[in-house]
């Protein structure tokens, strides 16, 4: 119960502690870009980052916000019938602030966005299981398109095809399996029991038959945009591929990214994107800079909005006791 807890005390943080939380995520992202200038020092990289068109970027914000609507339209679709009175709108601004903390381990500091969903009649329990089911679907789509990616490019891959549709059979059969609920009810003393039995149950709900055909194929889609706004950057670059293996490329390294336990997967994923660009032919001052506007697109945007979503949630939260 170590995450309910977690943002049990989350909630009482007050107005000032959480105004210091986003000057640590500015301070950490300031951080981030003096390491890149203090270790960047290959004049041939720094050329190609200037030679980046001003319409390329607009491509890559373009697929960014198509990606983050694509995850957003699964999280609507997991808590709106749960509370129906909360407004699209409020809801959007409520999941883009959890991007202000998605460079946190496994992106735990996402689940802040429980903070602001509770006042509005979504229990703790729900908000969490809509995370937790999140994550899954984006763990189970980035490896199927990036196995899947890499076999068809490379028939030596094939073998990990079949692997990987076991796995997900696996990992589905077991998140939604009664088995567990049972298992904490006979084994678990603990009074938390009854919180993990209604996780457990709503992860049930997200992850049913009937919610996968939808909730899964958003899943796919929300990784391909980013992943073909690589390979935009790439064929910029003057390095011919198929657009296939680099959406591929970009998956796994999210996945690379997530299994380096570095909060954000930051120098994992750019280092795994540099390494299998250059194993494709890409000149490593070319493959690094591919990778760094990559995730500057990617990632630093995505925290970048949610700062700024974060900002314009609280003051709506602090509105009615400033008026009074």
């Amino acid at each position: 119960m170590r995450v309910f807890i977690s943002l049990l005390e989350m909630h009482r943080l007050s107005p000032s502690k959480r105004r210091w939380i986003r000057y640590s995520i500015v301070f950490f992202i300031l951080l981030y870009i003096i390491a890149l200038l203090l270790t960047l020092d290959n004049d041939a990289t720094l050329s190609h980052l200037k030679e980046i068109p001003l319409t390329l970027y607009l491509w890559l914000l373009f697929f960014s916000i198509v990606s983050y609507l694509l995850r957003f339209s699964r999280w609507y679709y997991f808590l709106h019938p749960i509370e129906a009175s909360i407004s699209i709108l409020k809801h959007l601004l409520i999941y883009v602030s959890g991007f202000a903390l998605t460079t946190t381990p496994g992106k735990a500091g996402e689940t802040i966005r429980s903070l602001f969903l509770s006042p509005l009649g979504i229990k703790y329990h729900q908000s969490v299981a809509a995370f937790f089911s999140e994550r899954l679907l984006d763990v189970v789509s980035v490896v199927t398109l990036s196995i899947f990616l890499f076999a068809w490019a490379f028939s030596e891959y094939q073998q990990w095809v079949m692997a990987s549709a076991v796995f997900i059979v696996i990992a589905f059969l077991l998140v939604r399996s009664t088995l567990i609920p049972r298992l904490i009810e006979r084994f678990l003393k603990h009074e938390s029991k009854v919180l993990l039995i209604a996780f457990q149950n709503q992860v049930s709900k997200f992850l049913s038959n009937r919610s996968l055909l939808i909730a899964f194929p958003l899943s796919l889609m929300a990784w391909l945009p980013q992943g073909y706004g690589l390979y935009l950057i790439v064929e910029a670059m003057g390095f011919e591929t198929s657009p296939l293996l680099v959406i591929g490329i970009y998956n796994i390294s999210m996945l690379a990214g997530a299994i380096s336990f570095i909060p954000g997967g930051i120098g994992a994923t750019e280092a795994t994107i540099s390494v299998l660009l250059i194993s494709l032919g890409m000149d490593a001052s070319l493959a690094v800079a591919a990778s760094l506007v990559c995730r500057g697109m990617t990632i630093w945007l995505a925290v970048f909005l949610g700062l700024i979503s974060m900002t314009v949630v609280e003051k709506e939260e602090s509105a009615p006791s400033s008026s009074s």
